[in-house]
């Protein structure tokens, strides 16, 4: 019988052949041995599923081509967790690379102490011009650049994830996601199993949600410098997931969850405040707001009614 490998490099994928062979030999070049590939499809129709077979023949690494998981997006990710054999899970989107050493050094770090339950690093942000004419993507690469990191106040290499909760910028500060997305971090296998997997009912901030339950059982590492590659282009997830009113939606679900999580005592007030902001916002009036804001705020201009403050209060009330 064959030992576990110590890290399982998980793939999810959907109609990813545009991207997915960088990807897969991102992975191929990885400089850490001890590993296993886990390719899961939820669907595709375009040649995504000859380009996995032809990977898991010609692979030095042992690969798994797990069988369709269940519809969704997020079902996939945690259908790979379930079928992965490795003491690490190390997350690799279709459209994301990695760099050689990535696993080397997030494993060693992760290795020099047993409390630690999430590796991260930077990344570099892939966009080309074709992207840059698309709001949305415009929009993410605004948002979230190369330095998401940036955001903490006192990261350190080795730190209990329950510090960063606590930081008063956790969400004022920069990234709301300060920590990335999962091509850029490692998951103890552990540590998910005591908290779970990613909730399914999320989509646009179901990695934040994650990061914030391990960050408040476990230690979290960080390596400064850039592990990984996230590209963002026109057909991603995360663009398709990004409409205002959707956000909007899962803020308040995000905020609920965390307001009532038990590491929610080590909010600081200005996080506590702003949370419970979110959790109140009156999805009606948001979506009136998103609607008709640009008149609004003409009008309110022309007839002098109030600042812009007041209308933002106005439209984050809750209802009656």
């Amino acid at each position: 019988m064959t030992n576990p490998p110590c890290v399982s490099i998980c793939i999810p994928t959907l109609n990813g052949s545009t991207f997915l062979a960088e990807t897969l030999d991102s992975a191929e070049a990885q400089d850490f041995e001890d590993l296993e590939i886990v390719l899961s499809d939820s669907g595709s129709t375009d040649d995504t599923l000859d380009m996995i077979r032809a990977f898991q023949a010609r692979s030095r690494f042992p690969v798994k081509v797990l069988p369709p998981p269940p519809p969704g997006m997020v079902e996939n990710w945690n259908h790979c967790i379930a079928n992965s054999a490795g003491r690490y899970i190390k997350f690799l989107f279709q459209d994301d690379l990695l760099e050689p050493d990535c696993l080397s050094k997030m494993v060693t770090l992760a290795e020099a102490d047993p409390d630690v339950g999430l590796v991260f690093s930077p990344r570099h942000l892939l966009i080309d011009e074709e992207a840059r004419k698309i709001e949305q993507c415009k929009r993410i690469e605004s948002e979230t650049g190369n330095g998401v990191h940036l955001g903490w106040k006192n990261l350190q290499r080795l730190q209990h994830g329950r510090a960063m909760l606590a930081d008063p910028g956790l969400v004022t500060r920069g990234s709301l996601n300060k920590i990335g997305e999962p091509t850029v971090v490692l998951l103890r296998a552990e540590t998910v199993q005591r908290v779970g997997g990613f909730n399914t009912k999320l989509r646009q901030l179901v990695d934040l949600e994650m990061w914030w339950r391990v960050m408040g059982h476990s230690k979290v590492g960080f390596i400064d410098a850039p592990l990984a590659s996230f590209r963002v282009h026109p057909q991603q997830a995360s663009v398709g997931n990004s409409r205002p009113l959707q956000v909007i939606a899962e803020q308040k679900q995000f905020a609920h969850s965390a307001l009532q999580a038990e590491f929610a005592c080590e909010f600081s007030t200005e996080t506590r405040q702003v949370l419970e902001e979110m959790e109140g916002k009156n999805l009606l009036f948001q979506l009136l707001y998103l609607q008709y804001r640009k008149p609004l705020i003409w009008l309110r201009k022309q007839l002098g009614l109030g600042d812009s403050q007041s209308w933002k209060t106005l439209f984050s009330q809750r209802p009656n």
